[in-house]
């Protein structure tokens, strides 16, 4: 079964976490590429 990830207010949450905002999205990202259709992130 697919999991989707829904990442809302990204910018407020890299105003608070700054650059590991950046960081973590580009890991999320990486895994969406790797799983292909079983993940997929949406950043808001």
């Amino acid at each position: 079964m697919p999991l989707t990830l829904v990442w809302r207010n990204f910018e407020f949450s890299k105003k608070f976490l700054g650059s590991y905002a950046d960081d973590v999205l580009e890991v999320l990202q990486e895994a969406q590429e790797e799983l292909e259709d079983e993940f997929k992130i949406i950043v808001e």
